[in-house]
C-alpha cells in the first residue's frame, strides 16, 4: 500500500469546512512536495489542496462550478462539496487519465476518506454522466 497522506493544511481546510460551513467546496490532488528535515530536500507525494472556494464567493447554485473545478485538472482529483448541509466526497478518475494516476488515486482513496472524519456520502465518477449536479442533488437529498 502506498504511504501517501494528506497534508496538515489539507486536513485543516476540511475541518474548517465541516465545522464552520463557510467553505462551499475543495479540490485536492496528489503532488510531490518538499519534506523538511535534514539537509537533503526530499520530495514525497502528498494529497494537497488545489482549490478552496468559500460560500461567500459563489452564488447559491455552485454545483456546476464545483464540477468544472473538479474536472479542470484533466486528471484524477478528490473533491468535497458541502451541499444541503451534507459533505459529499467525489473521487474523479476520468477514463482519459493516465493508468498510473488512476492506480495511485484508487489505492489511497479509502485511507484519505478515513482521514476526513464526517464525510457522509462517497461517490466515484469516471465520466461526465456520473459527475452531474443532478446526481449530487439526488445523493444529498434530505431523508427526513
Amino acid at each position: 500500500m502506498l504511504k501517501i497522506s494528506a497534508t496538515d493544511n489539507c486536513l485543516g481546510k476540511y475541518n474548517d469546512m465541516k465545522i464552520k460551513h463557510k467553505i462551499a467546496y475543495m479540490v485536492c490532488k496528489v503532488e510531490k512536495v518538499s519534506v523538511d528535515g535534514d539537509d537533503s530536500k526530499k520530495k514525497e507525494e502528498k494529497i494537497i489542496t488545489e482549490k478552496v472556494v468559500m460560500k461567500s464567493e459563489c452564488d447559491e447554485d455552485y454545483l456546476e462550478k464545483f464540477i468544472d473545478d473538479t474536472k479542470a485538472g484533466g486528471s484524477c482529483r478528490y473533491s468535497v462539496v458541502d451541499w444541503n448541509n451534507k459533505l459529499l466526497f467525489v473521487a474523479w478518475s476520468p477514463d482519459t487519465a493516465k493508468a498510473k494516476d488512476k492506480m495511485v488515486y484508487a489505492s489511497i482513496r479509502e485511507a484519505f476518506i478515513e482521514s476526513l472524519v464526517g464525510v457522509q456520502i462517497k461517490i466515484q465518477c469516471t465520466d461526465d454522466s456520473e459527475l452531474s449536479s443532478e446526481r449530487i442533488k439526488k445523493e444529498t437529498v434530505s431523508k427526513v
